[in-house]
């Protein structure tokens, strides 16, 4: 009994393997799904191309082309991108949809093509046309309803070639300002309320590059040129971008630059790099959107770049700038230097004695052997040097709110050069009890605490006990 019912559902699991087998054999097999198939809308040899009209909304652009450049038909000269023209022209010369929606839709307005959203044409050299039109986007956003006139079939097309026969005048113009590289720059020109910043490089042969280790100078707003601190330098760069463009073309004959806060300019500056490449531009009102108006000097159009790209140029002082020693010279510059206080004056040299028989370096200076004296005192040169690091070490501490300060100095530290101008001093005037005007080449520009010029004298005193 139990070996037969064993067999009877056995039995039983073989037909219903064989029944399920033959079901599944006579189901319909399922077909791959279907690859996208791009379609071919046009192929035409760009050279035959001659002409080009873009229509959408209120807008109409006509392209000509001549000696295989492309450019458009307007009342004034404009730098137009030419790659953007040429992707106008690379719709026409070859053209694919990426599929065909309806082989004669009936009911072209729920596509946006009755009438179209806009329309481009084509013109061959030997007269023949082709036209576009274009509709809406697709419900997925990738591509816009098209047809070819001539063609019945709608078919969908990628956005981005759309878009180029939906170009805007603004759209196919050159926005890229004139770039330069911040990090060999030649020449800069700031101004800004009224105030110029002008900084160059330090010559070889000028005096200041025996008191600074500094490679850029300011010529203005100073009478006498200032080294430029490096670190500052480049980080008055450190936003601005290395591809600089415009945001928007706001007027290209303007009659009132007044308008636009660029008659006068609020700022502007010039740029020069060691390649020639400049810019010169001209800086105008704020607007709310965070651009400002600006023009390049010697054009008239007016357009409008991010403010974030330029403010770290424009919102920058000339002590912010400047290098913070007040004189820094080499030791190996330096023959002698003083300094006269109240209480007494101290005068520390450096006699160098040429060493016997020795063979002049590649820079033709023979070696020597150095000692070091503070009011006739003999001192080690670490010692020396120690002393020395506290001399030139002085830093201005912030601008002189009252550079017209009569010059009547308690301290004055003077260095006599065997190169550059000889000699330089720094007069240190009283400005309160905390600080000290300083003035060098006659201007007494900013001010130092008294605390460091106090360390000075103190360690003066200190090595000659």
């Amino acid at each position: 009994m139990k070996r037969s019912r064993t067999l009877l559902v056995g039995g039983a699991v073989v037909v219903v393997l064989i029944v399920g087998f033959i079901v599944v054999k006579a189901l319909p097999k399922k077909s791959a799904a279907p690859a996208t198939q791009t379609v071919q809308l046009s192929k035409i040899d760009r050279d035959k191309l001659a002409a080009i009209t873009l229509k959408h909304g209120d807008v109409t652009i006509h392209l000509r082309q001549k000696d295989k450049k492309w450019s458009i038909e307007y009342p004034y000269p404009i730098d137009w991108d030419q790659s953007s023209l040429s992707g106008v022209a690379d719709a026409f010369s070859s053209l694919y949809a990426d599929r065909k929606i309806e082989s004669d839709p009936t009911d072209l307005a729920q596509f946006g093509l009755a009438p179209p959203v806009g329309t481009a044409e084509a013109t061959l050299d030997n007269g023949t046309k082709v036209r576009y039109l274009i509709g809406n986007k697709t419900p997925d956003g990738t591509s816009y309803y098209f047809m070819k006139e001539g063609d019945k079939a709608l078919y969908a097309v990628n956005s981005y070639t759309a878009h180029s026969l939906l170009s805007s005048l603004d759209s196919l113009r050159n926005k890229t300002l004139p770039n330069v590289d911040t990090k060999s720059l030649t020449y800069v020109s700031l101004t800004e309320r009224g105030r110029t910043i002008r900084i160059v490089p330090i010559p070889k042969d000028d005096p200041l590059a025996f008191v600074s280790f500094a490679d850029m100078e300011m010529t203005k707003p100073f009478p006498v040129a200032r080294p430029v601190d490096s670190t500052a330098f480049s980080k008055m760069f450190q936003t601005y971008p290395a591809y600089f463009q415009i945001q928007k073309f706001i007027n290209d004959r303007p009659t009132n630059l007044a308008e636009y806060g660029l008659a006068p300019p609020v700022a502007s500056y010039e740029l020069k790099d060691r390649k020639g490449q400049s810019i010169d531009l001209l800086i105008g009102n704020s607007l709310p959107d965070g651009t400002v108006y600006a023009k390049l000097a010697g054009q008239p159009t007016v357009f409008t770049v991010n403010r974030s790209d330029i403010e770290s140029v424009l919102d920058v002082t000339p002590f912010q700038l400047e290098d913070k020693f007040l004189l820094i010279p080499n030791i190996d510059n330096v023959d002698s230097f003083t300094i006269t206080t109240p209480s007494g004056g101290y005068e520390a040299k450096i006699v160098r004695t040429p060493e016997k028989n020795a063979k002049p370096d590649a820079k033709g200076k023979i070696p020597t052997t150095d000692t070091y004296f503070l009011n006739g005192k003999e001192l080690k040169g670490t010692i020396f040097k120690d002393f020395y690091q506290d001399v030139i070490g002085l830093l201005a501490d912030s601008p002189n709110p009252d550079p017209s300060i009569p010059l009547h100095p308690t301290v004055t530290v003077t260095f006599h050069l065997n190169k550059g101008a000889g000699t330089y001093r720094e007069f240190m005037v009283p400005y309160n009890r905390d600080f000290y005007a300083v003035y060098r080449d006659g201007l007494a520009d900013v001010l130092l605490s008294r605390d460091q010029v106090d360390r000075m004298v103190n360690k003066a005193q200190e090595l000659l006990k």
